[in-house]
C-alpha cells in the first residue's frame, strides 16, 4: 500500500471516531484559519482535499465568586463578581474532506481549568477554589453549489455551501466557597460545594457564500442543555445536599465574515480580515431557572456566544497578525506567526492582553 493511500485510509479512521464523539463547542483561538470547523460549518470540504487540523493553547479563564454561601434556588447578585484564573488550555482536533460535493468533517474539543489556579492567593482563601474539565464532539456535512463564472470557462464564480452540525458537549465543574468564622450564618467555617455534571445537545444549520475575495456565513443554532447540579451546604456538623437538573433551550446567531486583499491569485502579499460575531438567548427556562449553574454561565464575558476578530496577513510563506478571542468564560488576545506553503501551514502565538504565561501551537495539514 503506497504512504499516501495509507494516510487517507488513517484520516477517514480518525474522521470516524470523530464522528462517533463530536460536538459544537467553539473555545478561543488566535488563529481561527486552524481551527476551520469553528469558523463556520460550512468549511467542511472547502479545501476539496483532505485535512487534518490541530491545535493547543492556553488562556484566561473567569469564574464567579462569593464569600457568602448562596440560597437553594435562587441566584444571589452577590456571585456576578468575577475572578480570574490563568491556565484554562484547550485541545482541537477536526478532519473534513470533500466527497462526491459533499463536504464532510468532524472534531473534538476538550478544555480543562486546573484546581486552585487563581493567581492570587487571597482569592483563593476568600473565593474557595474551582476547576472544570468540559469535552466536545460533533459532525458536519456541507453540500457545495458552484455557481458557474459568466466569462471563463469551467471556472467557478461563487460557491454556495448549506450546512447541517450536530453535537454533543459533557464534562463538568466543580467549586469550593469557603466562608470565614466571623460570618454570621455560624461561629465555624461553612462550606458550599457545586458539582455541575455538564449535559448539553446542539443542532446547528448554516449557509456560506464563498468566491476569490472571502466569503461570508450565517449559522443558526439550537442548545438544549439539561445539566444536573448538586450542591452540598456544609456548615457546622450538619451537611445538606440540594440535587437540581437545569434544562432550558438556547438560541444561537452567528455571523462569519472573511475577506482577502489583494484577490490576485498567486500574490506574494495578501491581508485577510475575519470576523465571528455569535448571540444567543434562551428560548424557555433560561429566564425562570433558579439554578446556581445560570449564574456560571451567565456571568462569561459572552454567555453561550463567540467573538473573534484577528487581522491576518501573508508574506510569501510567512504569516503573522493579532487576533482577540472571547468565549463564555475564556478571553485570548494575541500576535500570532507561522509560515504557510501547499500542503502545511503552522502558527504559534504570543499573549499581549498581560504578563502571564499563555500559547498556542497550531498545524494544518491538507493532503
Amino acid at each position: 500500500m503506497k504512504t499516501t493511500t495509507l494516510v487517507r485510509w488513517l484520516a477517514i479512521a480518525a474522521s470516524f471516531l470523530l464522528t462517533i464523539l463530536h460536538v459544537q463547542a467553539q473555545i478561543p483561538v488566535a488563529s481561527l484559519f486552524q481551527t476551520p470547523l469553528l469558523v463556520h460549518p460550512a468549511m467542511a470540504g472547502n479545501t476539496g482535499k483532505h485535512r487534518l487540523a490541530l491545535l493547543a493553547n492556553q488562556n484566561d479563564y473567569y469564574v464567579p465568586v462569593s464569600k457568602e454561601p448562596q440560597p437553594y434556588r435562587s441566584v444571589d447578585e452577590t456571585m456576578s463578581a468575577r475572578s480570574v484564573y490563568d491556565k484554562a488550555s484547550n485541545l482541537y482536533a477536526s478532519y473534513d474532506q470533500l466527497a462526491k460535493g459533499y463536504g464532510i468533517g468532524g472534531f473534538v474539543t476538550y478544555s480543562t481549568t486546573p484546581k486552585q489556579t487563581n493567581s492570587n492567593a487571597t482569592y483563593r482563601q476568600d473565593y474557595g477554589q474551582f476547576s472544570a474539565n468540559e469535552y466536545s464532539v460533533g459532525l458536519a456535512l456541507s453540500p457545495k453549489l458552484r455557481i458557474p463564472h459568466p466569462i471563463l470557462p469551467g471556472g467557478v464564480k461563487y460557491t454556495i455551501a448549506p450546512s447541517l452540525m450536530l453535537g454533543y458537549k459533557g464534562g463538568n465543574m466543580r467549586s469550593q466557597t469557603s466562608v470565614p468564622k466571623d460570618n454570621y450564618y455560624s461561629l465555624k467555617p461553612t462550606v458550599m460545594n457545586k458539582d455541575f455534571n455538564i449535559r448539553q445537545l446542539n443542532l446547528q444549520a448554516g449557509l456560506m457564500a464563498n468566491s476569490d475575495r472571502g466569503y461570508i456565513g450565517y449559522n443558526l443554532g439550537f442548545i438544549y442543555d439539561f445539566t444536573k447540579e448538586n450542591n452540598v451546604l456544609v456548615r457546622d456538623t450538619l451537611n445538606t445536599t440540594t440535587a437540581l437538573t437545569n434544562s432550558f433551550l438556547a438560541m444561537q446567531h452567528s455571523v462569519c465574515l472573511g475577506l482577502v486583499f489583494p484577490k490576485k491569485e498567486g500574490s506574494l502579499f495578501t491581508f485577510s480580515p475575519l470576523t465571528v460575531v455569535g448571540i444567543s438567548n434562551p428560548v424557555f427556562g433560561g429566564n425562570k431557572s433558579e439554578s446556581i449553574y445560570l449564574t456560571y454561565v451567565k456571568t462569561g464575558l459572552n454567555w453561550y456566544g463567540y467573538l473573534h476578530q484577528s487581522l491576518n496577513f501573508r508574506l510569501k510563506w510567512v504569516l503573522f497578525g493579532a487576533a482577540y478571542t472571547e468565549y463564555m468564560n475564556q478571553r485570548l488576545a494575541a500576535y500570532h506567526v507561522g509560515f504557510k506553503n501547499k500542503a502545511l501551514r503552522c502558527t504559534v502565538f504570543y499573549s499581549f492582553w498581560d504578563t502571564n504565561a499563555k500559547m498556542e501551537a497550531s498545524i494544518n495539514i491538507t493532503f
